[in-house]
């Protein structure tokens, strides 16, 4: 048995992409920040009003440039599983704009590989822009593809 045998060896599985336009975060709960439990979109709001937010008086004109911002972007979630393609369909969440599934020989590195280029196109752990995002899963999406539901050109705004 050779180490390639025991380490790192090919896994198969899906591939599993989500993605959800941002929601509009009013000016009220701007202000408040975060009530009980961390919300990664409020924290796109607040990341992206630097120190306007900190302020007596919000920057409005700020306020404004962020929530058009946040319509081209989508909070995205990268997962993997071993079951079986119908077991994965019935497992997703409902509530998605997209989503794509696709089969892969090894799941750990192509996991792994997604992440990676998703991260490294972003500097961000969850938010990208639509138009990266169609770039970034332009050979999954055309070659790999087993199930995708939603239209990333109608996101696309």
């Amino acid at each position: 048995m050779t180490s390639n045998d025991i380490l790192n060896h090919k896994v198969p599985g899906y591939i599993v992409f989500l993605c959800n336009r941002l929601r509009d975060v009013s000016l009220i709960e701007l202000r408040q920040g975060f009530a009980k439990e961390y919300d990664t979109v409020l924290n796109f709001y607040l990341d992206r009003m630097e120190d306007s937010i900190h302020a007596r008086n919000i920057d409005l004109k700020k306020f404004e440039e962020v929530k058009s911002l946040s319509k081209q972007y989508g909070e995205y979630e990268i997962l993997y599983s071993f079951r079986e393609l119908y077991e994965i369909k019935t497992a997703l969440p409902q509530e998605q704009d997209y989503t794509l599934v696709y089969a892969s020989d090894d799941v750990v590195n192509s996991y792994n590989s997604l992440k990676t280029d998703f991260y490294l196109e972003t500097n961000s752990g969850c938010f990208c822009q639509w138009n990266a995002v169609a770039k970034l899963l332009e050979i999954q999406r055309e070659h790999l593809a087993e199930y995708e539901s939603g239209s990333l050109l109608s996101l696309d705004i």
